[in-house]
């Protein structure tokens, strides 16, 4: 299941579509964390690379944030994020206490997960589209008969793969969508 760090960020960047939020199931929410973001927040980062660790409530009301704050306020930055009822601890390279903070965390009453921060490939900068191979700037949309839209319309120079700085020079928040001629 998606992490709500991850289903929040999701939500921030979801472009207006036709005077709605444009909103993926849920399943291919699922299916995008596992596969294309070969993403796994239970595996921690390599000593000596920055280190956060993000906490999420299963009660926000219920939640001590207060005592988060107050306890690892001298190891890492800590942002509580009360009314989504999550909690980030950013250790930068301080590799072992963010281990054990992520650690701790786990068997806490009330903690609804506990993860790793982890970098966003670029692509996922146009919602709906993942890499294509190695290269970190070509793109493709989830689904072969999308194309890279921006406020409603076709990007130029754009298909179902893209060059993902041609389609930002273009817009400042393009998506994956199904051209209306083939709806």
């Amino acid at each position: 299941m998606p992490s709500i760090a991850f289903l929040f960020a999701l939500f921030l960047l979801t472009p207006k579509h036709g005077g709605a939020l444009r909103v993926r199931k849920s399943s291919s929410a699922v299916a995008l964390v596992k596969q294309g973001m070969r993403w796994n927040p239970k595996q921690e980062p390599p000593a000596g690379a920055p280190c956060s660790v993000i906490v999420g409530y299963e009660d926000p009301a219920k939640a001590d944030f207060d005592r988060v704050v107050n306890e690892y306020e001298n190891e890492a930055e800590v942002y509580a994020m009360r009314a989504l009822g999550m909690v980030t601890l950013s250790f930068g390279s301080k590799h072992s206490p963010c281990v054990a903070a992520w650690s701790d965390f786990q068997d806490k009453p009330g903690v609804m997960f506990v993860e790793f921060d982890t970098p966003v490939p670029e692509c996922r900068l146009v919602q709906g589209s993942d890499n294509l191979g190695s290269d970190p700037f070509w793109c493709g949309c989830l689904h072969s008969e999308e194309q890279v839209f921006c406020e409603g319309r076709m990007v130029t120079g754009s298909g179902h793969h893209f060059t993902l700085s041609i389609v930002l020079q273009q817009c400042p928040l393009p998506y994956c969508a199904i051209p209306t001629s083939r709806k």
